[in-house]
This record gives C-alpha cells, sequence and structure tokens, in this order.
C-alpha cells in the first residue's frame, strides 16, 4: 500500500518536510501499537506502520542522490547501504531495552528518540530542509 502511493504521487519537491511527516505519523503509529489490546486495532497499526515504512526507506534514499555530486552519488548510496544493515543493531538494543523497562516503555522511547533527531536535523539545518527543491 505504500509503496503504491509512492510510485503514485507526484515528485515532491519539500523531501525533508516529507521526511519530519512519514516520521511522525510513523512514531504516533508505533506508540499508538504499543497501547493496543484488540487484534483489530492491532492490525490498524501495522497497516499505518508498513505504509509508512514505505515512505520513510524511500526518502532518505531520494535525498541522498539528490545532495551529492554526481561522481560520489554510487559511493554515498553505496556507504548509505552499508550503514543500514546497522539497524540490526537497534533491534539488538530495543530487545534489551525491552527486557529491562517493557515493551511499550521501549516502544515510546523509542521513537520520541528518533523523532526527536529527525526534528533537530530539519529545524537545524537548512541544507537538510532544501534537498530536492531545486530539482
Amino acid at each position: 500500500m505504500g509503496a503504491v502511493t509512492l510510485m503514485m504521487t507526484p515528485p515532491i519537491k519539500r523531501l525533508a518536510r516529507t521526511l519530519i511527516i512519514v516520521a511522525f505519523v510513523w512514531s504516533i503509529d508505533i506508540i499508538a501499537f504499543s497501547f493496543t489490546s484488540t487484534l483489530w486495532a492491532t492490525a490498524l497499526a501495522w497497516v499505518i506502520n508498513i505504509a509508512t515504512v514505505a515512505w520513510w526507506a524511500n526518502t532518505p534514499r531520494t535525498m541522498f542522490q539528490l545532495a551529492v555530486k554526481d561522481e560520489m552519488r554510487g559511493r554515498v548510496i553505496a556507504l548509505f547501504g552499508l550503514v543500514s544493515h546497522a539497524l540490526a543493531f537497534g533491534w539488538f538494543v530495543g530487545g534489551l531495552m525491552s527486557e529491562a523497562i517493557g515493551p511499550q516503555a521501549t516502544f515510546i522511547l523509542s521513537r520520541v528518540f528518533v523523532l526527536s533527531l529527525y526534528q533537530l536535523a530539519y529545524f537545524r539545518s537548512s541544507e537538510f530542509r532544501q534537498i530536492g527543491q531545486d530539482s
């Protein structure tokens, strides 16, 4: 569903804003998921999660491709791919946190932390906000 909406959307000029919105929706969804206790609420949260992940996964890749010089693009995207594999370490840390403070608190704290990082990048960097506006 997320991939289909991504393909049907016309070119986006404000990629950083899109990334912030997607991160916000995804974070609120994960926090809501942590409070679910019925199958239907969990299923709805999971559908929203899947849709936002498609946007979250593709928007930064597009931003990297637009932000780097042509001769560096392949190297930067390869490095981005390598760094993306570090997500597995995040799952390890999340598991440790979940054991220590519980799954619900882990979901909430992780999303507040991640969303704070996105907002910090957005509000502190005018270059970040400008990516894609010239294309």
